[in-house]
C-alpha cells in the first residue's frame, strides 16, 4: 500500500506542479541491476538483469523531454520478466 500511496502522491504533484514548469517523475526500477563485477547469473542469463547505463538513459530522457509531452511515470524491468 505504501508504494501505491507514493505513486498517487507523485501523480497529484505532477498535475499540480506541471503548470509551474516543475517536472515530477515516479520511476519504478523492478529487477536486479547488473554490476560490472557480478558473480552470479540467473536462469535468464544476461537478459535477466537491468543495465545501469540503460536506467541512466531513461532518467536522461525524462530530463530532456519536451514539456509539451511530459511523462510522469515509467517502470523499467528486464525484457524477459513475465508479468
Amino acid at each position: 500500500m505504501g508504494k501505491f500511496g507514493l505513486r498517487g502522491h507523485a501523480q497529484s504533484k505532477a498535475h499540480e506542479l506541471h503548470p509551474q514548469n516543475i517536472h515530477v517523475v515516479h520511476v519504478v526500477v523492478e529487477g536486479g541491476i547488473r554490476s560490472v563485477k557480478r558473480d552470479r547469473v540467473d536462469g535468464n542469463g544476461d537478459d535477466g538483469w537491468l543495465l545501469s547505463e540503460a536506467i541512466a538513459d531513461t532518467y536522461y530522457h525524462f530530463h530532456t523531454q519536451h514539456r509539451s509531452a511530459w511523462l510522469w511515470e515509467i517502470e523499467v524491468r528486464p525484457w524477459v520478466e513475465s508479468f
